[in-house]
């Protein structure tokens, strides 16, 4: 039984860095569906947040491996690879959501507004670095 490669016409150099990367087989094993790098290292990295977090709670242990170590890293990678939050993926949302968690309180905000019974009123947004 062998795959036989889909074959792509090139026109230009830049459309190399186009055509996405997938894994076929791993040693002599081919595997079912082609997966993307990213995919396995999503799986893998969650797999071994799971083996951590068994560890430190014991109560976890109590679910069968196969869903601990294959079907949550599964769920979770397919989460993070399909999903978009404010139009980012999951990871980079919580990473920005943690950087604006530590630096809200850096900044003072604050409005100053004019006289209202003038005709010319404006509102002027004064920010300052704490010190």
């Amino acid at each position: 039984m062998s795959i036989e490669p889909k074959k792509i016409n090139l026109r230009s150099y830049n459309k190399v860095w186009k055509i996405e990367n997938r894994i076929y087989a791993i040693q002599n094993i081919v595997l079912p569906v082609p997966v993307s790098p990213r995919e396995v290292l999503y799986f893998f990295i969650i797999a071994f947040i799971m083996l951590l977090l068994s560890f430190l709670i014991p109560p976890l242990k109590i679910i069968p491996s196969i869903l601990r170590f294959v079907a949550v890293p599964f769920g979770v990678s397919q989460f993070l690879l399909k999903k978009k939050l404010d139009g980012k993926m999951p990871h980079k949302y919580m990473m920005s959501w943690v950087n604006y968690m530590l630096t809200k309180e850096q900044y003072i905000e604050r409005f100053s507004s004019y006289n209202r019974n003038t005709a010319n009123t404006k509102i002027v947004w004064l920010c300052s670095k704490k010190e």
